[in-house]
């Protein structure tokens, strides 16, 4: 006989119900139960069969499932008589939580089959899917210690739950229409609205209203991506005046609006369903190509008349934004190629476009199904994309499409995502529907949803509606209790690897390997994109992303959700481990614990995170560009390269320090920074527009006399300088926006590798004032903002790499780690990967760890651990 005790990811994602099937197929005898450890099983029977037993857990079990440990030793055999299910029971250790998991095909497909009993039930789920992480009170993982113990099971649903051979046997979200959870629509006053609650959800948003819909692990706040007055006013409520919205498509119409493979479609409908950024479908030519015909054709001129202070404010509705008039750089530069997508103008030819659409709709599935169910995503994207490729031949201007449209009535029937949905940015943050739900809402007439957070501006996702008052029309809400919250997680698509932006639902609770054991530590995290992390013997367990503020509401948020973390994985943390910056929230938070605590420079962190990821425990060459990181010196830092490991670090090489007036404040203001990088530069800022002359008198003040003067070495500000220079977003209204607006502007092709601006590089410094100085040459010069824009992130990657290489001369290391939230630009982490690997180093990337400050946590545990 075996006793097998198996710890990992084997609650709640279908492992009891497999075990016993595989036992009973082979005729074995024992049982299964799940305990604070994970599932235990005893097990009789032939050394053969035994032996086949144990290779099925391993190779065949749920793909939900994770098995992180697996002991196995001999007993003497009991006499069983049968394989069973026993009730859970209480041990000493701990299991581990599965993150909740978007809903299956094979619930998808009961959800739309009118003979199912959970026809259309929003709530539909089995233990392949659905809420996990979010409903759990405690372990180990049974209904009583849920969200659902309130919801008494009816004898259809116990029936299933209760037999071994079913897909719901031991669901704990199981349910239906009878017993189950209840949607309700309410007013923007929380007072139930008569009707069908989807029926309603479905009417307004068609009308244009904002709704708060309470999903999974929080709400989103939704509407109708294709009604541009509607997102305006998003925007107004949610203070988002720039900031990309997601946008959650039916699966069928996803390929219409971005370019994707199969290998991201995948991503998509993977369990976690992620956010995925994608490049818009429609800038199919080089964004760098399109400025210079612009420039050519004079339209740069006009466009640097518009509003200095703001690129979507005026209200005159020519911002640089949201203007239908041709000044607009939107409709100028991202707008669809009129020469590739030609619109007829005559009646008969829509009339027979319309005729083709109406065939093509035929052709769809009229019970509205997932493309999820199609048990071919090949074929089926192929499908798609051959539909698409004989519909892209209607596109165009908005404006004129809309009446062209019109005179053939069938405008109605042409759905596009707004311009101001993710505006002036080439990409488009897009994910498949995950809830039973968003199933239910989305279609053919509502293929294009905006689900962004239901939040106010960097604050924690909501759990309920009252949390959200002022910011929606109505709510679609429900009477399950959301008990832990996890945002949506987002991944950044490059060709040559995912890039993780935020790790939170799909993904947490999930355990990482570490690669040695450490001591119970708690890493408090950063100041931004705030996490924290808990380590237990050779494994760390990462939050959900918690929010971007230092707000109460986000301290609550981050000590309730520590606390739980705490209970389920027992944990007593002996060690806290957080930043240098006195002034982070986090920072307080740890020194306010009894507990031994230990600080640990910001970009440190940040190389150790990624060394984690990859199990390396050696010396490596590490490279953080990031915005803002306390140094040792007191200095502000973001352009390091260092010779590190988890017990310390050598600053090899840094960018030389530049004035940054005021601090914290110049970053939402570039344009400061700019004037005062060309002052230190020794160059004449005169050339530079949309500042004030007040800012002028007040900054070459503070540089002369050394006045609330902050000395940064910081990669993210040098970005700020670059683009504010070029007239990029001379004030922001997000994090990064005016480096992501140079990245785009460099385009995929704007980078050579051979011309490059010139720098120093002398001692351990990277002299960027010749850098800066040819730039205001080239801008004063009027050379096209694409050229500069791509110069500039090839000189990045030439410098990278020749400190690289004196950094190898000097400690004789090949392996070289990229981190910080820079390395989040495309072109950056692409092109600095490629040349050192083409110079025989190998090269470490963020991929299942962010590279921003959301692992900081991460990397202040193995540091801290390392110093010991």
């Amino acid at each position: 006989m075996l006793r097998l005790k198996i710890n990992g990811i084997v609650q709640g994602v279908g492992f009891r119900p497999f075990v016993y099937k595989a036992a009973v197929e082979l005729g074995l005898k024992g049982y299964i139960l799940n305990s604070t450890s994970g599932v235990e099983i005893e097990i009789c029977g032939s050394e053969k069969k035994l032996e086949l037993f144990v290779e099925r857990i391993k190779k065949e079990h749920p793909p939900a499932a994770f098995i992180r440990k697996f002991h196995i030793e001999e007993k003497e055999d009991v006499p069983y008589t049968e394989f069973t299910i026993q009730q859970s029971q209480n041990s000493n250790g701990s299991t581990q939580i599965s993150p909740d998991l978007a809903v299956c095909e094979d619930c998808v497909r009961e959800l739309f089959d009118r003979s199912d009993p959970r026809f259309n039930y929003a709530f539909i789920n089995c233990t392949n899917c659905g809420p996990r992480y979010s409903i759990i009170e405690n372990t180990p993982y049974d209904r009583p210690v849920t969200s659902m113990k309130s919801f008494k099971m009816c004898d259809y649903c116990n029936s299933e739950y209760t037999n071994p051979l079913n897909r719901r046997f031991h669901a704990q979200p199981i349910a239906c229409p009878t017993c189950g959870p209840q949607l309700k629509f309410l007013d923007k006053n929380f007072k139930e609205v008569e009707g069908d609650p989807i029926e309603n959800t479905i009417k307004f948003l068609k009308e244009g209203k904002i709704i708060g819909i309470k999903g999974i692990g929080g709400f989103h706040i939704a509407c109708d991506a294709t009604n541009f007055e509607t997102v305006e006013e998003l925007r107004k409520r949610k203070d988002r005046p720039h900031k990309p919205f997601a946008v959650m498509c039916y699966p069928e119409k996803i390929s219409e609006v971005v370019e994707i493979n199969e290998e991201q479609y995948e991503l998509l409908k993977s369990p976690a369903a992620p956010i995925v950024i994608l490049l818009k479908r429609e800038l199919r030519i080089n964004a760098g190509a399109f400025e210079e015909r612009r420039s050519k054709a004079g339209a740069l001129e006009r466009d640097e008349r518009s509003d200095p202070r703001s690129f979507s404010n005026s209200s005159d509705s020519r911002s640089f934004t949201n203007s239908s008039d041709s000044r607009s750089f939107t409709n100028s530069v991202w707008e669809r190629n009129s020469q590739r997508n030609s619109v007829s103008g005559n009646a008969g030819a829509l009339e027979e476009e319309r005729s083709h659409a109406e065939a093509l709709e035929r052709e769809k599935r009229s019970d509205s199904r997932s493309f999820t169910n199609s048990s071919d995503s090949r074929s089926f994207l192929n499908s798609v994309w051959e539909r698409n490729s004989q519909r892209n031949s209607v596109s165009g201007n908005a404006g004129a499409l809309k009446e062209k449209h019109s005179q053939a009535g069938a405008w109605e029937r042409e759905k596009k995502i707004a311009d101001n949905v993710a505006p002036q940015n080439p990409n488009l943050g897009v994910f498949l529907p995950y809830a039973p739900i968003h199933h239910q809402l989305l279609s053919n007439e509502l293929p294009f949803l905006i689900m962004s957070s239901g939040n106010y501006q960097d604050e924690p996702i909501a759990a309920e509606e009252k949390e959200l008052s002022g910011l929606c029309d109505f709510f679609l809400t429900h009477d399950r209790p959301i008990l832990n919250r996890s945002d949506d997680s987002v991944i950044r698509s490059s060709r040559t690897q995912n890039v993780m932006m935020r790790r939170s639902r799909g993904y947490v609770p999930s355990p990482i390997k570490l690669p040695f054991k450490t001591v119970q530590t708690l890493g408090a995290g950063a100041e931004l994109k705030i996490t924290f992390a808990l380590s237990k013997e050779d494994s760390f367990f990462l939050s959900p992303y918690i929010g971007n503020s230092n707000s109460k509401q986000t301290l609550d948020f981050y000590t309730d959700t520590l606390e739980k973390y705490k209970k389920w994985f027992k944990l007593k943390p002996e060690l806290i481990v957080c930043d240098l910056h006195p002034d982070y929230m986090t920072t307080r938070f740890a020194e306010s614990t009894a507990l031994p605590l230990k600080k640990v420079q910001h970009h440190h962190a940040h190389i150790a995170a990624i060394m984690v990821e990859h199990h390396l425990d050696e010396p490596v060459i590490g490279i953080a560009y990031d915005g803002t990181g306390y140094g040792t010196d007191g200095a502000i830092w973001g352009g390091e390269i260092f010779l590190a490991d988890y017990a310390g670090f050598e600053r090899l090489f840094h960018l030389n320090y530049m004035p940054l007036p005021g601090g914290d404040a110049a970053i939402k203001h570039p344009i400061r920074i700019a004037y005062a990088y060309l002052l230190e530069s020794g160059i004449d800022p005169d050339f530079l527009e949309k500042i004030s002359e007040i800012e002028k008198r007040i900054i070459s003040k503070q540089i002369e006399n050394k006045f609330n003067i902050f000395q940064t070495s910081s990669m993210g500000r040098l970005f700020d300088c670059i683009a504010a220079m070029l007239g990029l977003f001379p004030e922001i209204t997000f994090e990064a926006q005016s480096a992501m607006a140079l990245e785009f502007l460099s385009g995929e092709k704007g980078i050579s590798g051979k011309d490059n601006y010139p720098y120093n590089l002398e001692k351990n410094t990277i002299d960027i004032i010749p850098l800066i100085r040819a730039v205001a040459n080239d801008v004063q010069r009027k050379e096209p903002r694409h050229i500069i824009a791509g110069k500039f992130h090839s000189t990045i990657i030439n410098f990278t790499l020749e400190a690289v290489k004196k950094a190898h001369r000097k400690t004789g290391l090949k392996k070289v780690v990229l981190s910080g939230g820079v390395m989040q630009n495309k072109v950056l982490l692409e092109g600095i990967s490629k040349v050192l690997k083409k110079n025989n180093f190998t090269v470490f990337v963020p991929s299942i760890l962010p590279s921003n400050d959301g692992a900081i946590s991460v990397g202040q545990i193995m540091v801290g651990n390392g110093k010991m």
